[in-house]
C-alpha cells in the first residue's frame, strides 16, 4: 500500500469513496451554519488527520464533517 502526504485531500480511504452518500446522525456546527440530523450529504474528498470529510449539500454548499456525524446511505 502507498503512502499518503498527510496534508493532501484523497478520493478513497477506507473503502470510502467521493461520490458516496451519506447522512448526520447528529447536528453539526460550523462557523457558516448549522446542518441538522438527517440531512443527505454526498462526499466530495476526504481530508486526513484527523479524519473527516469534505461534503457537499443538495443546495452546493460544503461541510467539513467529522466521520463520527455522519453515516452512509449508498455506495
Amino acid at each position: 500500500m502507498a503512502t499518503r502526504e498527510f496534508y493532501k485531500l484523497s478520493d478513497e480511504h477506507a473503502g470510502i469513496k467521493s461520490g458516496m452518500v451519506f447522512k448526520t446522525v447528529k447536528i453539526h456546527h460550523e462557523v457558516q451554519g448549522d446542518l441538522n440530523e438527517d440531512v443527505e450529504l454526498t462526499l466530495d474528498r476526504i481530508i486526513h488527520f484527523p479524519t473527516r470529510y469534505l461534503m457537499v449539500d443538495a443546495g452546493g454548499r460544503s461541510w467539513t464533517v467529522p466521520v463520527h456525524s455522519v453515516e452512509m446511505i449508498k455506495e
